[in-house]
């Protein structure tokens, strides 16, 4: 269902972006001050601006997911500095996570009183902008009304958030290095004197280990919704990483192959890596270390493993992050394994993984990104939104290290990091946590100095406007027959794995692997003149 807030009310949900600990950017040159909350005045007009801030106004907009319990009082504050700083106050409502396929389009449809939306690269963000769904922002308005945002972002972000030449949407101003990532129990391990395991391929001993001594555990606690990635990583660890074109339908490139050449799920090589991963995880789950009930459970393994049901948590940088602190306060150790191919190579993600967009018919665009410039890059205001309150929610220790207030465990923080919803923010900015292992923070150097590599698609946005039948039923036979086969549920791999290639093909999926390889190969011609 949809969650609503009003000014006093915002959003909670996870994030799929690193924080990397540099200093805040801060212009020499500007003429709004960011306030610290402690009231006064609005200002009437920003002369920088050169827009009328004396009536104030209310921005509405949407976020993802579902609000925490310390939400209310974040929003207090941030209306607080908001109505100071630009004369305006801010509503915000939730589109949960079971819900985005359906809601969102249908908010794009309604043509609501709302002026702002957050927006990504994997929620439809290019068929949505073309279809006309938001409102255009040229780069003068973001020059202007996001002063501080113009001058720290690269400028690639904004070509990456483009649609036909046009901008329509804001996105996150640092590119995220985040990949994704496995948490496991290192105190578990040494206790059955399990050998290091650094990927997927290496668990089989260590899940044998916890079914046969943790009665209470499930090795492999999944949810067919959030946890599908397992077989992914068996196939990348096999070569080099191939990437999904369009998540779920079968269709991929190799990522150091470097020509954007697509595969399906039916073609070799992908073909053998697809068959192969799917007997390993067959494998697990007929020794009962996956749960049978991963298709209706909409529990993630990552906070089934931080209750301590779970051997195994999937996330990514960011997420697991929970399973770090949460094991520092149980007294348990936690080893977190990155997801590498066989090069030692992760995929970079996109500008545009995270961002907001102007609802084509937002009646306070200026003002709504003033206000996003201030929530995005002014440092008291990123904090707020992503941390909380001061003292109440985090507190910053004598090292800048940044910590929970005494008394305010993870399980008590009413307010948790990285579950605002704001995901857009400058994650540079943020500092160091105290709960960081020299494990951690040596994994987050070698994710930003080695892992990363960058897809020549990387600025490519595929348009689905022509395809999107085919591609409804592409996702429809990935339910029915996909998702049990990489998850293992299947009877006979090779059955399996030829039914859905038969259901696939009649769903269109040579069709649509035509139509974006001829996007893509338009794409690489202009990129190369």
């Amino acid at each position: 269902m949809l969650k609503s807030f009003n000014r006093f009310g915002i959003a909670a949900s996870a994030i799929l972006m690193i924080g990397t600990i540099l200093s805040v950017f801060s212009g020499s040159n500007q003429e709004l001050k960011p306030s610290t909350g402690t009231g006064g005045s609005p200002q009437a007009a920003s002369p920088r601006f050169g827009i009328d801030t004396s009536k104030e106004l209310l921005l509405k907009g949407y976020l993802i997911g579902e609000a925490s319990k310390g939400m209310a009082k974040v929003m207090t504050e941030l209306n607080t500095r908001l109505k100071k700083d630009i004369h305006a106050t801010m509503q915000v409502e939730y589109i949960g996570w079971n819900d985005l396929e359906a809601e969102y389009p249908l908010i794009l449809a309604s043509g609501e009183d709302a002026d702002w939306i957050y927006s990504a690269n994997w929620n439809g963000f290019v068929q949505h902008a073309a279809k006309g769904a938001y409102l255009e922002i040229t780069e003068e308005m973001i020059r202007r009304y996001m002063p501080r945002y113009y001058a720290s972002v690269n400028k690639l972000a904004l070509k990456k958030a483009s649609v036909n030449g046009k901008i329509y949407m804001i996105p996150a101003p640092g590119k995220s290095p985040a990949i994704p990532m496995m948490a496991i129990r290192g105190d578990l391990r040494k206790k059955y004197k399990i050998p290091e395991i650094t990927k997927v391929s290496d668990l089989e001993p260590y899940f044998e280990a916890i079914k046969k001594n943790e009665p209470n555990m499930i090795p492999a606690q999944l949810s067919g919704m959030t946890d599908t990635n397992l077989i992914y990583q068996l196939m990348n660890e096999q070569g080099q990483s191939s990437i999904q074109i369009i998540r779920g339908i079968g269709i991929a490139h190799f990522m150091e192959e470097g020509t954007g050449k697509l595969y399906t799920y039916g073609e070799e090589p992908l073909a053998s890596l697809v068959k192969s991963s799917a007997k390993t995880m067959k494998a697990w789950y007929d020794a009962g270390y996956i749960n049978r009930d991963y298709f209706a459970n909409k529990v993630a393994s990552m906070e089934a493993f931080n209750q301590g049901k779970s051997a195994i948590g999937l996330g990514n940088t960011i997420s697991l992050r929970s399973a770090l602190a949460k094991g520092k306060e149980k007294g348990y150790d936690v080893e977190l394994i990155p997801f590498i191919d066989a090069h030692g190579k992760a995929l970079a993600a996109s500008y545009t993984v995270n961002g907001f967009s102007l609802l084509a018919g937002a009646k306070n665009p200026e003002r709504t990104l003033m206000a996003m410039d201030l929530i995005i890059s002014e440092k008291s205001y990123n904090y707020l939104v992503y941390y909380g309150i001061e003292g109440e929610h985090y507190i910053l220790n004598k090292d800048g290290k940044l910590e929970l207030p005494a008394g305010v465990t993870p399980g008590s923080n009413t307010y948790p990091p990285d579950a605002s919803g704001f995901w857009f923010t400058d994650l540079r900015q943020f500092p160091a946590e105290a709960s960081w292992s020299e494990d951690y923070i040596q994994l987050l150097k070698n994710v930003q100095e080695k892992y990363l590599y960058t897809s020549v698609l990387e600025e490519f946005n595929v348009n689905t406007e022509w395809i999107k039948s085919e591609i409804a039923a592409l996702n429809s036979a990935k339910d029915q027959f996909l998702t049990p086969l990489i998850m293992g549920s299947v009877q006979d791999v090779d059955t399996a794995f030829n039914t859905y290639i038969e259901k696939a093909k009649a769903g269109g999926l040579d069709k649509v692997k035509a139509e974006v390889q001829k996007q893509i190969d338009v794409f690489m011609r202009e990129k190369t003149r």
